[in-house]
């Protein structure tokens, strides 16, 4: 994200089409989401080392999260 940063301010010193930042927004979009979905996925199996039925809420909340994530996404 920051050399999208670098390429759209005022004064970067070489021309660049609309193509150019295509690979450094998907690269970013899909690093940010692995991020994302990691979080989730530590949150909800971090309940398990507290105790099974604790376990299994924090499963199913990190399962409907990422489902409504993958929804909103769409």
């Amino acid at each position: 994200m920051t050399k999208i940063k670098m390429m759209t301010t005022e004064g970067y010193p070489l021309k660049i089409a609309e193509g150019d930042l295509i690979l450094p927004r998907v690269i970013g979009v899909v690093s940010f989401l692995f991020g994302v979905i990691s979080l989730i996925a530590m949150i909800s199996l971090g309940g398990w080392t507290k105790s099974k039925s604790m376990g299994r809420f924090t499963t199913f909340v990190g399962i409907i999260t990422l489902l409504l994530l993958l929804f909103f996404l769409t």
